[in-house]
Order: C-alpha cells, then structure tokens, then sequence
C-alpha cells in the first residue's frame, strides 16, 4: 500500500472510531442550545464551533476504543480500525485533535472553550483509568447525560455570545435527562456482553426490565420537567411526539421489537427538533440534520421489515 492510500485509509478508520452518530446527536443538542440562545441558526457563526464541538466528542470516542479495545473485541465488536491505527497512535491523535479544536473554539469566545475542555476532560475520565466512572455506576449515566446533552447544549448556548443563565443550565439538564433516559434503553441490550466481560454499569445491576423501567421514568419526568419550565417549546413537543414509542416499551417481550422501538425514541425526538427549527429558523444545517434522520428511520425499517421476512422463511 503506498503512503498515499495508507493516510486516506487511516482517515476513514479515524472517521469510523469516531462514531458518526455521535456527532449527529450532538450536533442536534448545540444546535438546539443555540436556538434556544438567539432565536437564530446563522450559517457561518456556528460552522466553526460545531466542527470544534464533534472534533472534541471524536477524541471522547477514540480514547474510549484504546481502554475497551479488549472488552470490545471479546464482545465481538468490529474494531478493525486497530489493524491501520495503534492505540499509542490514537491518544496521541486525540491530544492533538483536542488542542486544534480547543483553538477554533478559543477563537470563537473564551466560554465555548472552557466548555469545550470540559467535554474532552469528561471523555478521559470516563474511560481512562484511574478513574473510569464508565464502571462506576450511576457516574456511567450521569456522564453520558453530561456529554453527551448537557454540554453541548450549553456550547451551543455560548457560541452564540450570551453568557450561561439559569435558564439555558435548566433546558441543558432536561436535554441530559433525555440522554439519560436513552442510555438505559440502549445499554440494557448490552448487559449479558457486559457481564461476561465483567463490566459493570448502571444496566448490569438494574437487571434489563428494571433497565427500560427506569429509563421510562426518567424520561417522563424529563417531559415533566420540560412542560413545566419551558412550556410548548420545541424540547417539549419532540418529548410528547415520543410517548407512543415510549409506552410501547413495556408492552413488547421481543428485544428485536424493543430495540426497534428505542432507535425510533431517539430518532423521532431528534427528528422533530430538527424539524421544527428547520420552520422557525430556515437553517440548511437543521435541514440536513432532518434529511439524515429520515434516512436512519428508513434503515431502521427496513431492518426490521427484513427481520420479519427472515422469521417468516423459517417457518
């Protein structure tokens, strides 16, 4: 292989490690951050600390392949990725990521760069030994609702200009609850790979019904919370669009069903919200972000159209 192709290789690995799904959620909570901030999506002004933002989640997601490279492979993940990039190579990519992006948003205001910082600091210690609150839980959880909604709701917040308030730390919680209630969804149908490869998380002591249980929960308490503080806004309607998905949760024995039924928790809240600022705002981005959604919907379907046309040949 010539050097040429070994770079561009090892791009697409590093594109792959960097879980694509991970920048489109965030993506959608900076952008909702942002919205909630000035009413307003201006092209340019969040181009820049939105490449600095998925920069900074990529590197949370690399060097959490380099501490479960093990565990992953042992639960039969695909990490290929290893096979062009060493794991010494991938920490010290992700410094380097982390310090180019920190500088895009150090460019865009000091605040967006205090939050970016912390979104990196956050990613080590949730994977990184000694610390690892990743099999600490309810740090697990608590981490992801942090990461993942809180934070970038707040940068968002704060790349547009306006200094955090009571109001955008309250939208950001409720948005970490989201997530929160979401990581109990996806990470019950980790707990058997978890327990043979003895890892704890929140999901391995609840048990997988106590699991979804308490995602149920926290999730209406998250709409809860959202009608009474922020009203009809755009969070609370992607919440109420949900509630059929939701419910069915604990209706549905199956877990090809059950996993079906979370994608589309998380796809049509994210739907909605890209939707609805799509109108209100006219954004390209909140356009694309909704045209990507309705094409992971459609791959969703057509799995679970193709699990049915398996079952129904073995009959």
């Amino acid at each position: 292989m010539t050097k040429v192709k070994l770079v561009v290789q090892k791009i697409l690995q590093y594109i792959r490690a960097s879980r694509v799904d991970g920048w489109y959620i965030t993506a959608v909570f900076f952008l909702l951050g942002e919205w909630y901030s000035i009413q307003l999506l201006p092209f340019v002004e969040s181009f820049i600390p939105l490449i600095g933002m998925i920069g900074i989640v990529s590197t949370g997601f690399w060097i959490n392949h380099v501490f479960d490279k093990e565990i992953d492979i042992a639960a039969g993940k695909d990490r290929r990725f290893f096979d062009y990039i060493k794991p010494q190579e991938m920490i010290l990519s992700s410094v380097i990521v982390f310090l180019l992006c920190s500088a895009l948003l150090l460019y865009v205001n000091s605040l967006s760069f205090i939050i970016g910082v912390s979104i990196f600091l956050l990613g080590v210690i949730y994977s990184a030994p000694p610390l690892r609150i990743k099999n600490r839980p309810p740090f697990d959880a608590i981490a992801n609702g942090l990461g993942i909604g809180v934070l970038p709701f707040l940068l968002g917040w704060a790349a547009s200009g306006n200094n955090l308030t009571a109001f955008s730390v309250t939208c950001s919680i409720i948005c970490g609850l989201a997530v929160v209630s979401h990581y109990f969804f996806y990470t019950s149908f980790d707990i058997e790979t978890d327990k043979d490869c003895n890892v704890r998380t929140s999901c391995t002591i609840l048990g997988f019904n106590r699991s979804i249980s308490t995602g149920i929960i926290i999730y209406f308490f998250s709409l809860f919370l959202s009608t009474l503080l922020l009203g009809l806004s755009v969070i609370t309607i992607a919440f109420i669009c949900c509630i059929p998905f939701v419910s069915a949760l604990k209706l549905l024995g199956d877990k090809m069903h059950l996993n079906f039924l979370v994608g589309c928790i998380f796809l049509t809240w994210s739907g909605v919200t890209m939707f609805l600022l799509t109108i209100y705002s006219r954004s390209v981005m909140t356009l694309f972000l909704f045209v990507v959604t309705v094409l992971f919907f459609a791959y969703l379907s057509f799995s679970i159209l193709n699990y049915h046309r398996r079952g129904y040949q073995s009959i």
